[in-house]
């Protein structure tokens, strides 16, 4: 709304009659100190003046008669006659205002002195010579005349004549009196005219000043000034008015750029923005905040944050929090990031980092939240944790691959020397002594054991290049199942149905196989060792890999020992070393693939070795 406001509210109009020191004021006084200054020099001036007048009338009416008198002031001179004297105090008396008179000849010699008033003698000043001219000397209370008496060109002497300057100074009072009132009248005249002209200049100045003040202070660039004023301050008014639209001009697109640059820059940050009011309603729902959540812009909008972002479990702890911090402006999960769980539109709940912020507004809050997507970097921790527990096995492979091949070298010397020697003893001691061969052949196989250990850690620690060659898998598994020799009491059942070719280094592989089988055959052995035993080998095709799948009816495996039987050296078995389980994980960790172990729902073990058809190592 356009505001034209000579005054911006009547308060402030009433106000602007009051002398403060403003433009005003300022104005009105300057005019009246002119006026003062001006009155009062003219007053000097004119009192001065005036002073020096009456004093010249005065002295001039004197003078011209005393040089009427220059005839008697010259006979009481020279004869000192006392009748001359007398004649001249009678022609002196006529003017009232001469208090005393001293003639005096060339010598300085004082001829007559009369006191018209009985009043104190006056003395003629020292600064007064015989050859002097004349003097008038001006006092605060008389005038003294000293002038030659001369006579046909000839001095006789001197007269001295004190005047009273009290008729002198009335007449100048009055003078100044005057000169007073009209200074008095034509400053009552300028102070009026100096507050109407104050008032018909400063009053659109005061308007104006008033006027930018509310505007600077408000940034309310809708306001405008009243029209009407004429001349130069109407000029400054359409100008400021002129000034004022380019502002609100210039703000508005300001604030729409500042829009749109702000709406970019979170639009483009790597953080998901969510802005919600104090019921929890999304009021704002970002570009980044769609792709973390999959909820769009318009689906979210004016849903509530519990119903679209909060897991189902936590939705009453979070409601119940945001109650307390509506109700107490409690801080604490405000202007901090938090670890949160947060919710897919799918279901799957993900980790989360939060910061909230709180702006109070009206009556109510804005809560605007900025929240990063962690399951990357959880990943990204994880495969970080996965690789340095890979690189410690592999270093610790490495140590016990060399260990064992030390070891393997130390041993194996000896026990073929035993083994040889062992033959010999059999030799000579077949047709002496029965129970002493036995006992040798119990030896033997036990040398045997110990050297298919050693061969077990050799080959489970070391690091082998593998060829693949394309294979048909179910052609490959049945040669091998034929010619595998399975124990009596163990059934056998084959299922090879994938038909699919797969990259294979077959020797490699056929020791995982070979492993896998083993341990079915031996687990199926123990829980059935009277016969009943049975081991089933089949494949599967899923997608882009083939499963060959491995499973017996023996005991089964704990849930306990379920991932612990792939760590190196665990076993189950009393003799087991634990290697054969880590081995074949290697195995297919070489042929870029996978092993799973699981009980079978008939009971017993379940071993999937995963291959992948289109993959290479």
């Amino acid at each position: 709304m356009n505001d034209a406001v000579p005054g911006i509210t009547a308060r402030q109009g009433i106000n602007s009659w009051r002398f403060s020191p403003g433009i005003r004021t300022r104005l009105v006084m300057a005019i009246l100190l002119v006026t003062l200054t001006v009155s009062l020099i003219g007053l000097l001036i004119n009192t001065q003046r005036d002073l020096a007048r009456i004093r010249q009338s005065t002295v001039e009416t004197l003078l011209q008669r005393l040089s009427s008198m220059k005839v008697d002031f010259v006979k009481v001179i020279t004869d000192h006659s006392p009748e001359h004297a007398v004649e001249l105090v009678d022609e002196l008396n006529i003017y009232k205002d001469i208090h005393h008179i001293i003639l005096r000849d060339n010598n300085e010699n004082v001829v007559f002195r009369y006191n018209f008033h009985e009043s104190e003698i006056y003395e003629i000043p020292d600064f007064i010579r015989p050859d002097e001219t004349s003097a008038i000397i001006y006092g605060d209370d008389n005038l003294l005349m000293h002038h030659m008496v001369m006579y046909g060109g000839k001095r006789y002497g001197w007269v001295s004549i004190w005047v009273d300057a009290i008729n002198i100074n009335a007449q100048y009072r009055a003078y100044a009196l005057t000169a007073i009132l009209l200074m008095v009248g034509a400053f009552l005249i300028t102070l009026v005219l100096a507050l109407l002209a104050g008032h018909y200049f400063s009053r659109p100045v005061r308007n104006l000043v008033d006027f930018v003040r509310v505007v600077g202070h408000e940034h309310d660039f809708t306001r405008r000034l009243a029209a009407g004023q004429s001349g130069e301050i109407g000029e400054l008014y359409d100008g400021i008015n002129a000034m004022l639209d380019e502002i609100a001009v210039a703000e508005n697109e300001i604030l729409r750029l500042n829009e749109s640059r702000l709406h970019n820059i979170i639009e483009s940050a790597i953080d998901g923005v969510i802005s919600a009011n104090s019921e929890g309603v999304i009021t704002y729902w970002s570009r980044h905040a769609e792709k973390i959540f999959g909820w769009s812009s318009a689906e979210a909008l004016g849903h509530s944050i519990a119903e679209t972002i909060v897991p189902e479990r936590l939705r009453q702890h979070y409601k119940n929090g945001m109650r307390r911090l509506i109700e107490s402006s409690e801080e604490m999960v405000v202007n901090r990031r938090m670890s949160v769980e947060a919710q897919h539109r799918d279901g799957h709940e993900l980790p989360a980092e939060i910061s909230l912020s709180a702006i109070r507004e009206n009556d109510g809050w804005i809560f605007n939240a900025f929240v990063r997507d962690l399951s990357d970097q959880k990943i990204a921790e994880q495969e970080k944790r996965d690789m340095q527990a890979l690189l410690l096995r592999k270093e610790r492979l490495a140590t016990v691959g060399q260990l064992t091949a030390t070891v393997a070298h130390e041993l194996r010397n000896p026990m073929g020397t035993i083994q040889n020697s062992l033959y010999l003893l059999t030799q000579k001691l077949a047709d002496v002594d029965l129970g002493t061969v036995n006992l040798v052949n119990r030896i033997n196989r036990n040398i045997r054991r110990c050297d298919a250990i050693i061969t077990e850690l050799l080959d489970f620690t070391r690091d082998r290049e593998i060829l693949l060659v394309p294979t048909l898998i179910d052609n490959w598994l049945a040669r091998l199942l034929d010619g595998y020799d399975l124990p009596e009491g163990i059934e056998l059942v084959r299922k090879l149905v994938s038909a699919a070719r797969v990259p294979l280094d077959v020797a490699y592989f056929e020791s995982a196989v070979v492993n896998v089988l083993t341990n079915a055959v031996q687990a199926a052995m123990e829980k059935h060792p009277e016969g009943g035993g049975r081991v089933e080998v089949r494949t599967l095709l899923e997608k882009d890999r083939v499963g060959v799948v491995i499973s017996d009816n023996g005991p089964g495996i704990a849930a306990a020992d379920n991932q612990r039987v792939f760590e190196p050296l665990y076993s189950t078995r009393v003799y087991g070393v634990g290697l054969g389980l880590p081995t074949v994980k290697k195995v297919m960790e070489k042929h870029t693939g996978e092993v799973s172990l699981e009980s079978a729902p008939e009971g017993g073990a379940r071993v999937i070795l995963w291959l992948y058809m289109n993959k290479s190592s």
